[in-house]
Order: C-alpha cells, then sequence, then structure tokens
C-alpha cells in the first residue's frame, strides 16, 4: 500500500510539475504580447504627440500668416478711408480736377 501510495504521489507531482510548466509557458507567452501591446501603445503615442506638433506647427504658421493679412488690409482700409476724406475735402472745396475724377 505504501508503494501505490508513493506511485500516486509521484504521479500527481509529475502532474503540478506539468501543469506549472505548462502555466508557465503560456504565462511567458502572454507576457511578451502584453510587452508587444505595450511598445505599439508607446509607438502610437509618439506618432500621435508629433502629428500634434507637426499640425500646430502648420496652425501657428497660416495664424501668423492670416494676422499679416489683417494688417496689411487694415493699412489698405485706412488708406483708401483717408483718399476718401481726402477727395470729399476736394470736392466739399471744388478743388478736384479732370485728372483725379478720372482716377489717374
Amino acid at each position: 500500500m505504501t508503494c501505490t501510495l508513493a506511485v500516486l504521489i509521484s504521479v500527481l507531482i509529475i502532474i503540478m510539475l506539468a501543469t506549472i510548466a505548462r502555466l508557465s509557458r503560456t504565462h511567458d507567452h502572454l507576457q511578451e504580447k502584453l510587452d508587444k501591446s505595450y511598445a505599439e501603445i508607446e509607438k502610437m503615442k509618439r506618432d500621435c504627440d508629433a502629428q500634434v506638433q507637426e499640425r500646430t506647427a502648420a496652425i501657428m504658421k497660416v495664424n501668423k500668416d492670416l494676422q499679416y493679412e489683417i494688417q496689411e488690409r487694415m493699412k489698405s482700409e485706412e488708406r483708401l478711408l483717408e483718399q476718401v476724406q481726402l477727395l470729399k475735402s476736394k470736392m466739399a472745396k471744388g478743388t478736384i480736377d479732370r485728372e483725379e475724377k478720372a482716377g489717374n
């Protein structure tokens, strides 16, 4: 009976060791997949950060260009208003010659 018990215990130990080995391989495989997933996430994060930086730079350039365009249009508007005022003044005084009336 002790021999049968020893054999049974030996078989159980072998089964447990085989199960532990299988679980260890499964754990290693899952750890590799997890590490790969983390690496992919980090790459995606870097790519996303780079895109954000590129798009931010592009938006800043467009914004700068638009600010310049606004300033130029405001200057043009001021010049036009000055010309209108000058023209009104000359019209009020009756000092517009034919050349100015023609737009030259």
